[in-house]
């Protein structure tokens, strides 16, 4: 058996198939709502028989060439025997749309063309011609007949038009047998295309790619003029004479010219955009300064655009002035990590910016900045483990503590006092100040700097080592993991989350799962660090603080259950078999100790309108903690329940708290919000303010513990050499005095 590549699907449609021994090629891509997605393609052969007869097992497996060019980043295999075929699937990740149009392209136009890829709105768009089938000369007579060619695609949103043999929900399904003919037009794949077949993403497109070594090439495709007489100014011999070679015309609904050309150096890639039709003679300026460290190989590559559009409009209309001036769309692609993307990009992600003519701007500004740092061995265990120690420890260190264990409020002490938990008291009274989100944001944002920290040496702390965003209860809680490179963070991981207790935080991951027992997988934003899905190594172009921001908060602690529903039916708490649930996106969810007789429970919910509902799994008093957006806390006193009562809040937007209804001697009644202050602290119901002040973190109270020894120390020394001193002194006295006589 031979290596498969994506190339095999070229084979075998070029081939007799029954002499290849190739039963099927099958490609299945799913493509997600916002253009990532996955793909896999099988291929089926038969396995040859020895002189006996019997079947002669593969030997080979199913291997990928490590220098296959064609390869998507990330790829996993999978083989299985059934019978007399043997068949190699290979699956791997889609980051977006762009790198699936790159996959087909890498095909060659003489296999499949791309003729419209995209969303049109919220409407995916699918236009691919597979152009080599079966030779209409073939000799078929050895065929066995079951060999065929599959194309499946799983797209998101409606599917007004099609023109698959097979349609179930939002999967469509082609098949055609390997004896049929591709014909001139080959084998149409289209998905929702206009009636008129013309793609609405035709235009000028130029896509500008950088090599790590500061040189590049541009792709340009622009729209083949009508037919004129005279001939319109645009031409293939003009493009030619701009430095551009001619890839080919497309045979789509809406013919285009496709080019390209490379560039050395600045002067070269500034002509690039001169001999885009429609910006010849203008003051569009493309430049790209590399800055390069001779020691480290570290690069840096600044990129900058101004693309100037007053001649665009007038240019196309001379083209053709029946139509209007064509979208224009530019792409980039820069080596290595993108750090900044400043300007008119419409996807400052993915560097990409498009202009119509009707928008009304004259110039599009652009800038984007990206790290590239060489390949490196990688480092022994030893180095890694050194490498996490001393990363752990500067987190310890440079992460700050949360406000209340610098200043606590006057309720934050009353609350800590009482047995609250650090981590609830904060998020009840600061918000997202502070809060899980907050502390994920500054751990991220912390360990980005040293990734791409001009220094090699500081970058080198990160060497062989990952990290990336984890949560617990289905996002309830956000914290950040760190883990040798290539490993399962699921249990290799390190944990850094300073929430909890407010002051930095290192757990293992068995250690944090026992805190946060259910729902831990990777975290809100974790599809830009594929690391934590098990895919090579990759870090996000822009890091993009967390805003969970929750204008209710509600912190309950008593023998409850608490469920809370929102407007639409959403529910998040305990349900009445016991189990949990968590429709409510961007909530944050803090449920208590399992079992636990003294229940703590806090929730941060997104504005919205909530019915919050209190079950009592036991006799006593519970508390009820309502804070909102402008930072008051409110409170319901103490309140008795016993097993099975209900209590039950409405929660309003504007924050306007609501009276509770409580169950009191058997009947309902009314309980009024009190505002959670000195004025009336006895009212709270949380018995009296303590006299001493809420614990400090142990290395505060270590300090003035010493500090307070020393004092009494030095006093009591102080003390002893004066009496020393008074004793001697009469001594000396007695013994000088004169005696009578």
């Amino acid at each position: 058996m031979k290596t498969f590549k994506p190339l095999a699907v070229l084979i075998l449609l070029l081939c007799v198939l029954a002499a290849c021994d190739i039963l099927a090629v099958e490609m299945r891509i799913n493509v997600t709502p916002d253009g990532s997605g996955d793909l896999e393609w099988t291929i089926g052969s038969y396995l040859q028989r020895d002189a006996d007869g019997n079947l002669i097992p593969n030997e080979d497996g199913c291997t990928v060439e490590d220098d296959d060019e064609f390869m998507l980043p990330g790829y996993t295999t999978r083989e299985r025997t059934v019978g007399d075929q043997y068949w190699c699937s290979i699956n791997a990740p889609l980051a977006g749309l762009d790198r699936l149009d790159a996959f087909l392209k890498a095909f060659g136009e003489e296999v499949i063309r791309v003729n419209c890829l995209g969303f049109d709105d919220d409407r995916f768009l699918f236009d691919v011609s597979l152009l080599q089938g079966m030779p209409a000369d073939t000799d078929t007579s050895d065929l066995r007949g079951d060999e065929y060619f599959l194309w499946q695609l799983t797209v998101p949103g409606s599917i007004d038009l099609h023109n698959a043999h097979q349609k179930e929900g939002n999967t469509l399904t082609w098949t055609w047998p390997a004896a049929a003919p591709a014909g001139a037009g080959g084998l149409p794949v289209q998905v929702n295309m206009p009636p008129d077949g013309r793609c609405p993403f035709g235009g000028v497109l130029l896509f500008l790619t950088v090599e790590e070594d500061g040189t590049g090439s541009a792709r340009l495709t622009v729209p083949e003029p009508p037919v004129t007489d005279p001939p319109a100014p645009l031409n293939v011999g003009a493009l030619t004479a701009a430095g551009w070679s001619i890839l080919g015309g497309s045979q789509s609904a809406q013919p285009q010219i496709q080019a390209w050309r490379q560039f050395s150096n600045e002067e070269e890639l500034q002509q690039v955009i001169l001999a885009v039709p429609g910006f010849a003679g203008g003051g569009s300026t493309l430049a790209l300064q590399m800055l390069e460290d001779e020691v480290t190989g570290w690069r840096e590559y600044k990129f900058s655009a101004r693309i100037e559009m007053e001649q665009y409009g007038p240019y196309w209309s001379s083209v053709a002035p029946d139509r209007d001036p064509p979208r224009f769309r530019f792409d980039l692609s820069l080596p290595g990590v993108l750090e900044s993307a400043p300007g008119q990009w419409t996807d400052s992600t993915r560097l990409a910016a498009e202009w119509e003519y009707d928008t009304g701007s004259t110039r599009l500004t652009l800038q984007a900045t990206s790290s590239h740092a060489p390949e490196s061995e990688t480092p022994s265990a030893e180095t890694i483990q050194r490498n996490l120690e001393t990363l752990t420890g500067r987190f310890l260190t440079e992460i700050p503590p949360g406000q209340y264990t610098i200043d606590p409020s006057w309720l934050q002490g009353y609350l800590l006092a009482r047995g609250a938990q650090p981590g609830h008291v904060n998020n009840l009274t600061n918000g997202k100040l502070f809060a899980c989100g907050d502390y994920q944001t500054r751990v991220l944002q912390r360990l980005t700097e040293i990734r791409i920290h001009p220094d090699p040496a500081v970058r080198a702390l990160l060497d062989g080592l990952d990290y990336g965003p984890i949560e617990a209860y289905r996002g309830g809680h956000q914290a950040v993991m760190i883990f040798p490179r290539g490993e399962d963070w699921r249990t290799a991981g390190t944990v850094l989350d300073p929430r909890p207790k407010q002051v930095p935080q290192v757990f293992t991951i068995s250690d944090w799962q026992v805190q946060f027992r259910w729902g831990v997988g990777p975290g809100e934003g974790s599809g830009e660090y594929p690391h934590l899905s098990g895919n090579p190594s990759a870090y996000p172009r822009t890091l993009y603080p967390s805003e969970r921001v929750h204008p209710q908060r509600i912190g309950v602690q008593s023998p409850v259950d608490v469920l809370i529903t929102a407007g639409d039916g959403r529910r998040l708490g305990v349900l009445p078999d016991g189990s949990w649930v968590t429709e409510i996106e961007g909530a944050d969810f803090y449920p208590p100790v399992e079992d636990a007789t003294d229940r703590q429970w806090l929730f941060g919910l997104p504005a919205g309108e909530y019915a919050v509902q209190l079950t009592g799994v036991g006799s006593g008093d519970y508390h009820l903690l309502v804070g909102d957006a402008d930072g008051n806390v409110v409170s319901y006193g103490a309140q008795p329940i016993h097993e099975g009562e209900q209590a039950h809040l409405a929660v309003a937007m504007d924050g306007d708290h609501q009276a509770l209804a409580t169950p009191a001697d058997g009947t309902t009644g009314w309980v009024e919000p009190i505002l959670a202050s000195t004025e009336n602290e006895a009212r709270l119901g949380l018995g009296e303010f303590p006299v001493s002040a809420p614990d400090q973190p142990a290395g505060v109270t270590e300090v003035q513990r010493i500090l307070y020894i020393l004092v009494v120390v030095a006093g009591v020394a102080l003390v002893g050499l004066l009496v020393a001193a008074l004793a001697v002194s009469v001594l000396f006295l007695i013994v000088r005095w004169p005696r009578a006589g």
